[in-house]
């Protein structure tokens, strides 16, 4: 079912040398001058700098290796039916194999070369960070709402729908919508659900979009928070959906690994579906498709997207602040398997279409 030599030949040819040493060059370049700014720092704190800094190289490594590993393998899979069409050297591979074995030898090898350059990046940009320092990895939901308007005079009570959960790790509240000033100052209260006693506490000025994040002690189960507004006459829209937990990490390089899962499961799907566009649409309208899929799902809702590269621009925000983006989920799993399937089923009927047409 699977021709080594094929695979051996996709492998060589998405790692030519001469495109290699470009990619290797165009992320020591990013590397070397990328910089955490001075806003970020002043955000971030004294305890947090360092890991903002480490962050920011992180962030542009990975970056530049998305753009180059998604772009240069997605067109090596463009290439390849539209080379099989003109008879070259990829005819040396046995007639008697069906259409299936032809592409997923393929596309395995093109997997193959994800790999490898998803771990050659990961060794750069983790030898350049040269951070060791704990940080914090992006947990499960917070809560299972929606949220809801917080107003003077009122209080706002939600739920944690989390298991017990460690010291030191970290709550994230998100809000928008502010109206009636330029921010409104929030304050959070963590209650023990068994007593009611106060857990943790925060307060702080949130903008028309902004966070409040605050570290809590060992947390029981279902702990109850309660939000309120301390300035008059103003309100703010708690988008419970977007909090986050984050536990403690030992060690901050495992974002490098996190993107290295990402990156590479990602890359097996483009190619998946490069090879199944290649094979109904010219090379140029592929590629054009191929091109617009991958900007919607990069910038699209990471939370509400079933597309893969949903996750890719999350995680390169969470990069930037020095943690751990999580890994990826068992459904987002299944979903990256479902479409290169997928994109294998559709790329050899159309391979199967254009035998019957030359026979």
């Amino acid at each position: 079912m699977i021709l080594r030599g094929l695979v051996q030949l996709a492998l060589v040819r998405a790692l030519r040398p001469a495109a290699c040493v470009l990619g290797a060059a165009a992320l020591a370049f990013a590397l070397a001058t990328s910089r955490s700014s001075s806003a970020a720092a002043l955000a971030a704190g004294a305890d947090s700098a360092a890991l903002w800094e480490h962050g920011a190289r992180r962030a542009a490594g990975w970056t530049v290796a998305l753009l180059l590993v998604l772009g240069w393998l997605g067109m090596q899979a463009l290439r390849t039916l539209s080379g099989w069409r003109r008879r070259d050297v990829d005819w040396l591979a046995p007639r008697a194999p069906n259409a299936a074995a032809l592409l997923l030898s393929t596309w395995l090898g093109l997997v193959a070369a994800a790999l490898i350059l998803c771990g050659a990046t990961a060794l750069a940009v983790e030898a350049c960070a040269n951070g060791g320092r704990a940080s914090w990895i992006e947990g499960p939901r917070a809560f299972e709402g929606e949220g809801g308007w917080l107003e003077s005079g009122t209080a706002r009570s939600e739920r944690l729908a989390t298991g017990a959960l460690p010291a030191g790790a970290r709550l994230r509240l998100e809000f928008a919508y502010a109206s009636g000033g330029p921010d409104v100052r929030i304050r959070a209260v963590l209650a023990d659900p068994a007593n009611g006693a106060e857990l943790a506490r925060s307060e702080a000025a949130v903008g028309t979009r902004g966070a409040l994040e605050f570290e809590l002690p060992a947390c029981p189960g279902g702990a109850a928070l309660r939000l309120s507004t301390t300035d008059p006459e103003l309100r703010i829209y708690h988008l419970a959906q977007s909090g986050r937990i984050w536990l403690p990490a030992a060690h901050e390089g495992f974002a490098s690994l996190a993107l290295l899962v990402r990156l590479a499961l990602d890359a097996s799907t483009c190619c998946a579906l490069a090879l199944a566009l290649s094979g109904w649409l010219s090379g140029a309208a592929a590629a054009l498709v191929l091109a617009g899929f991958a900007i919607l799902a990069l910038f699209s809702d990471a939370n509400a997207s079933w597309l893969p590269l949903a996750g890719l621009g999350h995680a390169l925000r969470v990069l930037e602040e020095g943690r751990v983006p999580a890994l990826p989920s068992a459904a987002e799993l299944a979903r990256a398997a479902a479409l290169s399937v997928l994109g294998l089923v559709l790329a050899a009927a159309s391979l199967r279409r254009w035998r019957r047409e030359r026979a």
